[in-house]
């Protein structure tokens, strides 16, 4: 079993496993000093999960869990059984045209409806068959990566306890054997079900298309921003902050924010542009001309992901990518921020960061400009945060 997000199996090799978890757990722990509510703010999942593919399970559980609470405190769905008895004694509401007409064939029994309720519904199918597929799911990342285990604590023993008890428990095997991935399955249930169910069987289907889904009780339960490539991104900032604090003997705001000021006049922005999600409302107002919004060019645009000015002057200019290969359009947009936001220097520096270990690296001068791509993760060749800071330190002049 992988814990790897899609994109790093589609897209060839990019990190290790190892690699990979050790840049979760670094945001994982980050995350835990700069407050769940920032954190959850910058990144549309829960904070309390490792921030991959496998992330969505919580947000889905958290909400099931929530729905299923709601539902207990009424009463869970049945159906109501009416069988038709014939006996000596009555087993429920007597029928008397059926008992005259026994009593006339002189057969001595009395006709009567028996009134079952069975919790053998579609819906508490799907309610067993939901909490099962969760419970199972997080027992196996358990045990696969102990990371899990804490995590995933308070919510597997909820879901466990729900599927001990015997309602729930007697409908296990029917519940596994039904198809709920059918259309007419999903049909038939939303035909039965009222708007609180309604929620449940969404969740449902986000969980079986692994999509993303918005609900009013669970405020930016969405991942359209790629999992993995926000970690990677916040993971750089970490490390910009870690190396700038290094370098000027000053700790940064423990916050997420468009810009973190630093001794020396010098001044970190990390862009927020209004239509990504981020930490923060603010944004650091650094923005290229040639990407501006009236041009259409989609999300983000002009935009760079992090930016460093001194004295006002820009200087050093970077975007985070999390891919595999070099991309000629990757290059092309660092260059025209830098052409755009810095000051003509050699000192003045326009990066790309590489969250891969097949992109070779490269430093060179291109016109007024120095040009570099690094390959940072946390095996590179030179250590992440020693290569950041020589190279800021050369560029600031530190």
């Amino acid at each position: 079993m992988e814990i790897l997000p899609r994109d790093y199996r589609n897209n060839g090799q990019k990190l290790s496993k190892d690699q990979y978890l050790q840049i979760a757990n670094e945001v994982q722990d980050w995350a835990e000093i700069i407050g769940p509510s920032t954190i959850s703010a910058a990144l549309p999942l829960n904070p309390d999960v490792l921030l991959d593919r496998y992330a969505q399970i919580a947000p889905i559980s958290n909400a099931l869990i929530e729905q299923t609470e709601a539902l207990l405190a009424q009463r869970p769905p049945v159906e109501v059984e009416r069988i038709e008895r014939h006996g000596p004694e009555p087993r429920g509401r007597i029928k008397p045209n059926q008992t005259m007409r026994k009593a006339a064939q002189r057969s001595g029994e009395v006709v009567s409806t028996e009134v079952n309720f069975t919790p053998d519904t579609l819906q508490n199918r799907l309610l067993v068959r939901f909490h099962a597929e969760l419970a199972g799911k997080m027992v196996q990342l358990s045990e696969a990566y102990p990371q899990y285990g804490e995590m995933f604590e308070s919510q597997l023993s909820y879901h466990q306890h729900l599927l001990e008890q015997r309602i729930f428990n007697k409908l296990r095997d029917v519940a596994l054997e039904t198809d709920f991935a059918d259309a007419a399955v999903l049909s038939q249930l939303r035909d039965q079900a009222d708007q609180a169910f309604q929620v449940i069987v969404d969740l449902w289907e986000a969980y079986l298309q692994n999509a993303n889904l918005e609900l009013a009780l669970a405020n930016n339960f969405t991942s359209a921003l790629k999992p993995l490539s926000n970690t990677y991104e916040l993971w750089c900032l970490r490390l910009l902050l870690e190396v700038l604090s290094d370098l000027t003997g000053q700790q940064p705001s423990q916050r997420l924010q468009g810009t973190y000021d630093f001794p020396g006049d010098i001044t970190l922005h990390y862009n927020q542009s209004g239509d990504r999600p981020r930490g923060s409302k603010d944004q650091s107002g650094l923005v290229s001309q040639y990407f501006r919004t009236e041009l259409n060019l989609g999300r983000g645009s002009g935009f760079p992901d992090f930016a460093i000015t001194q004295d006002g002057d820009g200087l050093w200019v970077a975007d985070a990518k999390f891919k595999h290969q070099k991309k000629l359009d990757d290059h092309r947009q660092v260059l025209a921020y830098a052409v755009d936001l810095l000051r003509p220097s050699k000192d003045a520096t326009a990066a790309l960061l590489y969250g891969s270990t097949e992109v070779d690296e490269t430093e060179g001068e291109v016109r007024e400009y120095t040009f570099i791509r690094r390959s940072i993760h946390p095996d590179a060749h030179l250590d992440p945060q020693t290569a950041l800071s020589k190279q800021l330190k050369s560029t600031l002049s530190l």
